[in-house]
């Protein structure tokens, strides 16, 4: 039995999330057992598959003037080990849990494929972090050896990656580094540090904690939609809104003024879909983004709609020709989609995505009024397939349990 799970975002945050960590020790128990009572593998292997630890969400990059898309060097390597350790120590019930899961005879057996908020863990210089985590999850491979992009697996007829290589946004491609590299860490957390200032928030505030939930807009270049829509909620005053707005303006100037992004800007620019996000977030400096036509908000709000991505998971066909699934996250949104036939076989080729453990803020436009609004979930995804053996058991090729609940918009 293999299980794939993706997107648990874990970060060094002083607050910590209890919540989450008790869930997925709870997950990886029921996973043991339902294993266990399966009877045909004494162990259940367990695929990580991106964005398991959220570098780029660290509140450490504010403490330092490195930033990912500089010339790496040993201290971006030691920067990279603090934040897995303050990650780890934040969530040290839960490593200790997989640490004993790892050593039991009828337990549970760890593979890690790297995404794009952890993709720093492949740094050149970041060998000790890398030890420190295959050691801490029992992973395979020599303790400083990078982690695989895409993972092959024949006995499940399947291939997986992480999924942001369908994601011109959050996709290295050569030597450009992601843009979405730099609205997480100048534009996000400059507006947040910049809001709190400005409002006075404490760090318990309700209002500043459900600006935080930024992070989790889907797709990112809608953000400035999300603080909006908060300001309403929350019935912030006409001095509430200048100051949330003027800490958005500053933000979104400073991320454009980066060296490296006004250097490469050009470059940017040629990426599918890039121009219009630009317009949108340049333009949220100066007006409000609820006045755009309802045309370009419906364009907008297809970006979040995960079969543009799902169109481009052909191409992991390359690497295993035989497989019948392709598996991915990335886009926080779980499901399961047909693609086409296979010409070999006529068996549908499958597309899982396995979601995330994060909340979401998805878009939603009544077009009636040409209002953009935002529905929320809170959302639990994980994706089993069974090997032929295990199938003459469970009647099943893979099952995707999604565990979902909303409230808004």
């Amino acid at each position: 039995m293999l299980v794939v799970v993706s997107d648990l975002h874990l970060t060094d945050h002083p607050t910590g999330n209890p919540e989450l960590e008790q869930r997925l020790i709870d997950f990886l128990e029921e996973i043991r057992i339902r294993n266990s009572a399966l009877g045909v593998h004494p162990n259940v292997d367990v695929l990580l598959l991106g964005d398991i630890f959220d570098f780029l969400n660290s509140v450490q990059w504010a403490q330092t003037d490195l930033r990912p898309w500089q010339p790496h060097s040993p201290k971006h390597g030691e920067l990279v080990e603090r934040i897995l350790e303050g990650i780890l120590a934040q969530f040290k019930k839960l490593v200790g849990r997989m640490s004993d899961l790892i050593k039991g005879e009828a337990g549970i057996r760890f593979e890690y494929v790297i995404g794009n908020h952890d993709f720093l863990l492949n740094c050149q210089y970041a060998k000790d972090a890398r030890k420190k985590l295959r050691t801490a999850f029992g992973l395979p491979g020599q303790t400083d050896a990078h982690f695989d992009e895409h993972t092959s697996r024949p006995e499940y007829r399947l291939v997986a990656l992480h999924g942001h290589e369908f994601d011109p946004w959050n996709y290295r491609r050569g030597d450009l580094w992601p843009f979405g590299d730099a609205v997480v860490i100048e534009l996000f957390r400059g507006f947040l540090r910049a809001a709190a200032d400005r409002l006075g928030l404490a760090a318990d505030d309700p209002i500043l904690l459900q600006l935080n939930e930024i992070y989790h807009v889907r797709p990112e270049s809608l953000a400035p939609f999300w603080t909006r829509a908060l300001t309403t909620r929350f019935r912030m005053d006409a001095a509430q809104r200048k100051a949330l707005a003027k800490a958005w303006a500053d933000a979104i100037e400073t991320m454009f003024r980066v060296d490296y992004i006004r250097e490469n800007l050009k470059r940017y620019r040629k990426l599918p879909q890039f121009r219009r996000r630009e317009i949108v977030l340049r333009g949220s400096a100066h007006f409000d983004p609820s006045w755009l036509p309802t045309t370009l908000k419906r364009r907008l709000v297809k970006e979040a709609d995960p079969i543009r991505y799902e169109r481009r998971a052909r191409l992991p066909l390359a690497l295993d020709a035989s497989s019948r699934f392709v598996v991915a996250g990335h886009t926080h949104r779980p499901g399961v989609f047909h693609l086409e036939l296979l010409k070999e076989t006529r068996e549908p080729l499958i597309y899982v995505n396995t979601g995330t453990w994060q909340q979401v803020h998805l878009p939603v436009l009544f077009e009636n009024q040409g209002l953009l609004d935002f529905s929320s979930e809170f959302v639990s995804a994980h994706a089993v397939f069974y090997t032929q053996e295990e199938q003459q058991k469970t009647r099943k090729r893979y099952e995707l349990h999604q565990l979902r609940s909303s409230w808004g918009p």
